[in-house]
């Protein structure tokens, strides 16, 4: 008896991939008022900062902040700190906050799983400050009973150590629990690999995956919703 649904945030509660586009944009315009930066410069600058930072840190968590991405950035093109470092991580994520949209269904799904006494989980690699202000954007809060970053867990996924902490919150019985989420490996096979159920989330704007999980696709949340219960994949509840 399933007895938790966890789901994953980004490109499954909301299309990261638009927002982070808009967000980025709005960093390329920052360096060209602020730094006289063309945009390609700006772009190659910043994702050279980024690999720096994932390179160091190795799949540890902290590899998201912002702030330390720009930090470098600006440290690499030997530029003032102070205000910029903050500054441009605000505006990034100001400006992607601004524009993520919720996915068509999820509310809905979300009430039918509590309705039929299921907790409601988040299960997301990011920065815990930053995905709860997504939620919160995303008016998903009141919905759910437990998060789970990997800052809180100090692994990414698909790390044993983060499912662990989602198979704790939850109660601690991983056939009880189903993750949903948009990454294959993260997600869908990383869960199952821990005794979860896992299901793929692919919307329209994500590309197919490789293979098929065992427990099924979700394509659009509105579907879950039939009248002999819920479905999620080939999973009823």
């Amino acid at each position: 008896m399933i007895k938790a649904v966890y789901f994953d945030i980004d490109n499954t509660l909301y299309n990261f991939n638009d927002s982070d586009k808009r967000a980025m944009e709005a960093m390329y315009d920052y360096c060209e008022e602020h730094f006289q930066m063309d945009r390609d410069t700006a772009m190659r600058e910043i994702k050279e900062a980024k690999a720096q930072v994932s390179e160091e840190l190795q799949d540890r968590p902290a590899m998201h902040n912002r702030l330390l991405r720009y930090q470098r950035f600006l440290e690499n093109n030997k530029l003032p700190l102070f205000p910029h470092t903050v500054n441009m991580a605000i505006h990034y994520w100001q400006t992607l906050l601004d524009n993520a949209e919720i996915e068509p269904g999820i509310e809905d799904l979300m009430k039918a799983v509590r309705e039929k006494g299921c907790k409601v989980g988040i299960g997301t690699n990011m920065t815990t400050y930053v995905q709860f202000l997504k939620l919160d954007k995303l008016k998903l809060s009141e919905y759910i009973d437990f998060i789970v970053t990997s800052e809180e867990a100090d692994h990414e996924k698909p790390s044993k150590e983060f499912f662990d902490l989602v198979i704790k919150k939850a109660g601690g019985v991983p056939d009880e629990i189903v993750f949903i989420g948009d990454n294959l490996e993260l997600d869908a096979l990383g869960s199952s690999k821990c005794g979860m159920h896992g299901v793929l989330y692919l919307p329209p704007y994500l590309k197919e995956p490789a293979v098929t999980p065992e427990n099924g696709i979700i394509r659009n949340y509105s579907d879950c919703i039939t009248e002999d219960g819920i479905r999620l994949g080939n999973l009823m509840l």
